[in-house]
């Protein structure tokens, strides 16, 4: 287990997150939201580092996926875990 993912746990909020699906006219855009347009919140950890060979500290962010449940398998293979309210 990495250190973030063992210490450094976030949220990330989102109002939609987007997906894009090849098509042979090429990527379509799907976007998805929740039904009520409410904000949600995806699973995400967090770094603080040093940049090399400078001084200057920089902070970073990932979201993590799982595989995709039935609304999202038709356009993608994964997408956001999302965090009940």
């Amino acid at each position: 287990m990495t250190p973030a993912f063992a210490a450094r746990r976030c949220l990330v909020p989102v109002d939609a997150w987007y997906e894009w699906q090849v098509t042979p006219k090429g990527k379509q855009p799907f976007a998805f939201a929740r039904p009520d347009r409410e904000t949600m919140a995806f699973a995400g950890i967090w770094e603080s580092w040093v940049t090399p060979g400078t001084a200057k500290v920089l902070r970073t962010f990932a979201i993590i996926t799982t595989a995709a449940n039935a609304t999202a398998a038709p356009v993608h293979d994964r997408m956001p875990v999302i965090i009940r309210q």
